[in-house]
């Protein structure tokens, strides 16, 4: 496959998961607001725009974090739905002919719906049902993309890029909560905090899956080690390592490389640091510089995979 359109996949795939996460985060923000205190709202403002890695996230406060969830889902800003949703679609653009034409109009509909939001400010009466349309329109376009595209080069990249994008957004995720809820993980929830933790629970998309896991009754330990240590369910820190390594696996079978050494070591050590660990460990010692880690083997990961395969040199020719 030619590199540049192995970068346009790529791209295309981490800018939609970066808008599904963004999404999810504010739906899931504006739907329990009626559950919070305006101290509490205020906290969980800051918590969120940090989470989804705002730039004046430290200095925002409530009447400004309205504001900013309006930028955050139809202005200029580079986090915004509209600006990852039209990268996607500038991507998608140029490599027309390895999507299906399912794909690129369910995509093509869903920039055109928030350009529309961006004119028409009808929707901030209900900002939910907004988020909501964007979420499951990514969802749509997920399944196009499984229903409709081979398992050949660029079905292999548009995963990793996926589950790259997803593990960096849920340790961040995680990280940004546990700064605030470090104490009692061990106990039960305090009542002040259980809203807290369902919004973390359903901003990671997981609260049926993990009801189903340890019933109902919420429990930080719990939490933490479904969201991290899974390996069933596809939202995990572990479950995303583990496809992150299948897909690189599958990159070298299919590309005959033999330069991808490297990067599938550094997917090796990922899946290992999640894999051989019980989450007593990670509590008992900093999770917060555990999860730094798993990001940090991500940004060697995607450094490597451009190396190896998108960016790599040329072989000189031997006689």
């Amino acid at each position: 496959m030619l590199s540049r359109v192995a970068d346009h996949l790529y791209w295309l795939s981490r800018y939609l998961e970066r808008a599904e996460h963004t999404a999810r985060q504010l739906e899931t923000s504006v739907t329990l607001a009626p559950d919070r205190t305006p101290e509490s709202g205020a906290r969980h403002g800051i918590r969120l725009l940090s989470a989804l890695q705002a730039p004046d996230a430290a200095k925002a406060g409530l009447d400004e974090f309205r504001q900013l969830a309006v930028d955050l889902a139809v202005g200029d800003r580079d986090e915004s739905l509209l600006e990852c949703v039209s990268l996607a679609r500038d991507n998608a653009r140029q490599v027309r002919e390895q999507i299906s034409v399912d794909m690129w109009e369910e995509l093509n509909r869903l920039y055109l719906r928030l350009q529309a939001a961006r004119e028409d400010h009808g929707w901030q009466e209900q900002p939910e049902d907004l988020f909501r349309e964007v979420r499951h329109s990514v969802y749509l376009f997920k399944g196009m993309t499984s229903s409709t595209m081979e398992r050949g080069e660029g079905w292999q990249y548009m995963e990793l890029a996926r589950f790259l994008e997803r593990v960096i957004n849920t340790s961040v995720l995680l990280d940004v909560h546990l700064r605030e809820f470090q104490d009692g993980l061990c106990g039960t929830v305090e009542t002040a905090d259980f809203v807290e933790w369902l919004s973390l629970l359903r901003g990671c998309a997981s609260f049926d899956a993990y009801t189903r896991a340890y019933t109902a009754a919420i429990r930080p330990l719990h939490v933490l080690d479904f969201l991290c240590l899974n390996a069933d369910f596809p939202r995990s820190l572990r479950f995303g390592a583990d496809r992150i390594e299948d897909c690189l696996r599958a990159l070298s079978r299919l590309s005959g490389r033999t330069q991808a050494a490297r990067v599938e070591r550094l997917a090796g050590l990922l899946r290992a640091s999640l894999q051989f660990v019980q989450i007593e460990e990670l509590i008992d010692g900093d999770i917060s510089q555990t999860l730094e880690h798993v990001r940090r083997q991500c940004r060697l990961i995607h450094h490597a995979t451009y190396q190896s395969y998108i960016s790599y040199q040329l072989e000189s020719e031997t006689a």
